[in-house]
Parts: structure tokens; sequence; C-alpha cells
């Protein structure tokens, strides 16, 4: 909304800067909408209604695919920096860092149907929820690792969500946002190799829950996992999208 005066037009915010917004409204699907809920899009009637109705099949593309030549997550790159929450931070120059999903996680994710980024110029704080990817039966919150503002977003991620599975550190990386190279060194942040015990463990503990859930469940687990945390859409197929999901959000969600 904007008013004449004077000194020429100037610009109000319709929305009080301290609301927070829904995942929805932050996609620019719905046009007004404030999140009284804490964002607990687990047990919110708009959210289930909205994955149900308003995302296109077609957005979720194949329940699984492997990138040519693949025999499972990609390994952990070196000069990168992680987050105990399963990012990767990469300087792309003096000013700005690239953040994405490490191949771990991106691989449980299976194909989201829908990634919601922020806003350039949108200021973040370390342990902020910044953004949402929406999956079959649910919204899986991501932290911004570090301070900073918004300088970029992938729009490829964001039209082709399919991208964080594939390349997740490279055309499936998420957004920049600025910060000084020394952010990277922050004691919070993890090297390669401490990333490594890091996200095997959570990969352990994930796993062991499904097989554990589905022997439950059915009594018996079957072919179901690999190594490399290939065929996880069998077990998703197996338990259902809803307590696929609550364990995703249990073990990397944490």
């Amino acid at each position: 909304m904007s008013m004449d005066s004077p000194s020429g037009p100037k610009n109000y915010s319709v929305i009080p800067p301290e609301e927070l917004r829904c995942v929805w409204m932050s996609a620019g699907i719905v046009s007004y909408q404030l999140c009284d809920r804490q964002f607990d899009c687990d047990n919110c009637p708009l959210d289930a209604a909205m994955r149900k109705h308003c995302l296109a099949p077609a957005a979720a593309g194949p329940i699984m695919e492997t990138a040519p030549g693949s025999t499972g997550p990609e390994k952990l790159r070196d000069n990168y920096r992680y987050s105990k929450n399963h990012c990767w931070l990469k300087a792309m120059d003096s000013e700005n860092i690239r953040i994405g999903i490490e191949p771990r996680l991106s691989a449980a994710l299976l194909v989201p149907k829908a990634v919601v980024l922020p806003s350039v110029g949108e200021r973040l704080k370390k342990d902020q929820i910044c953004l949402w990817i929406v999956m079959e039966d649910g919204t899986f919150p991501v932290r911004s690792p570090i301070d900073g503002d918004v300088t970029a977003i992938n729009t490829i991620s964001r039209d082709q969500p399919r991208e964080l599975f594939l390349h997740p550190f490279d055309e499936g990386w998420l957004y920049e946002i600025s910060g000084e190279n020394a952010a990277l060194d922050s004691a919070s942040l993890l090297d390669t190799a401490k990333a490594e015990k890091v996200y095997a463990g959570d990969t352990l503990a994930f796993r062991e829950t499904l097989l554990k859930t589905l022997k439950e469940t059915s009594g018996a687990a079957g072919i179901t996992l690999a190594d490399g945390g290939i065929l996880l859409h069998n077990i998703s197929d197996m338990l259902g999208p809803k307590k696929y999901f609550a364990i995703l959000r249990e073990v990397f969600g944490r």
C-alpha cells in the first residue's frame, strides 16, 4: 500500500513486521495469511488442504529417480562447511555464502512436491526457520545455519524440486546469504570429516527407526534400504507417507 505526501510516495506494509507469515503466503499461493501456530504445519488444517488440493501431481515428478551412474547419495565435498541440521555452506566470494541440503537428507526427502524459499533481502537469524520443503504428508522446515541477508534464491529448486535429490550440491542449491567468510569458521559449523560422522549417525538412526516401525507394522521388513540410502521410496510406500514423514521429522528435524 502506498500513500502520497509532499515529499513523494511512501510505502507502508499492511503486515506487522513481527508477525509470522504462513508458508503458503511466503510461497505466493495465498495472498494474506498470518501464522498463529508457530509454524506447526503438521497440525494445521490450511496446510493439509493446500498440500492436498493446490500442489499439482506433476510438480512431484516420479517417486524416485537416480542421477546417471549414481549408486547412492553423493559424498560430502571438501572445502565446504556443514551444519548439524544437514545444510552445506560454500563461500561464493568475499561476501556471499551459498546454502543447500546435504545429500543424505535430500535423498531421505525423496522428491518433494514444492520448495518454499525465503525472499531476497530478507534478514535471517541463525536457527530461524527460513524455508520449507513440502512433501506428500507434511512440511519439513529448514533453519538458517548462520545470520545474514538473503542475496539470491535458486529458482531451479523452486520450479523443479526434484533437483534437491538429483543434484543437491549443484542445480539443487537453495539460497545465498550475505556473510563474511569468517562466518564459516563458526564453532557451530562442521568440517567435512566431522559432518560425515554426524550425518552417518543420523542416517543410521533414521534407517533403524524406519525398519523398527515397519516390523512393528507388518511383522517383516524385507529389502528396503541399501548402504547409500537407495530404495527409500519402497519403505515409504510400505509405511505410508504419514508415518514416513513423522520419522523424517523426528530424526532430521530435531
